[in-house]
């Protein structure tokens, strides 16, 4: 979604923003009575090659982020839980992140799994295998950059995760 100045969205229950592009001139608002959300998806991609003598599989998983860009502010305010996983948060100006309950800025996780098994058999009757099997894993970060003040705000607990939170002017974390 694209906005020439302001977008503003009000929710009388819970908000959703998953692997979503959002781009205002000004300002992004967001309020939920209940929970805000601004989420990666994953993108899957799995195959498996199998016979008598040989596997191969291969599982892959790429999270693609939500993204919020605003020239101007962002304001996120949840009446219950707020959570950013592994997704962009970014204001020319300040960002305001309240939560009445809970505030999350979590990771979710990029995957690369590979495996080759081969049987073959050896002279007398004797059996060879060769396995190679290999497992990557790595954390993909949340991100909030802003121009002017950054205020991450809840009345319960905070979590963070592999969070990058770079502030233009003053970073206040606040806990109830």
């Amino acid at each position: 979604a694209s906005a020439g100045r302001d977008l503003t969205v009000q929710a009388g229950r819970d908000i959703s923003v998953i692997a979503s592009q959002i781009d205002a001139k000004r300002d992004i608002a967001m309020a939920a009575t209940e929970n805000l959300t601004i989420s990666s998806a994953a993108d899957e991609e799995h195959s498996l090659s199998k016979s008598k003598k040989l596997t191969r599989q291969e599982d892959h998983v790429s999270q693609i982020a939500a993204d919020l860009d605003a020239g101007g502010s962002v304001a996120l305010q949840a009446g219950q839980n707020l959570a950013v996983i592994s997704s962009r948060i970014t204001a020319g100006k300040e960002a305001y992140l309240v939560a009445g309950e809970n505030l999350d800025i979590l990771a979710a996780q990029d995957s690369d799994y590979s495996l080759y098994d081969k049987k073959k058999k050896g002279s007398f009757g004797a059996k060879k295998t060769k396995r190679d099997e290999i497992t990557d894993v790595k954390n993909i970060s949340s991100e909030i950059t802003t121009g002017g003040d950054l205020l991450l705000s809840s009345g319960g607990d905070q979590k963070y995760q592999v969070a990058k939170l770079e502030s233009g002017k003053d970073l206040t974390i606040e806990s109830g």
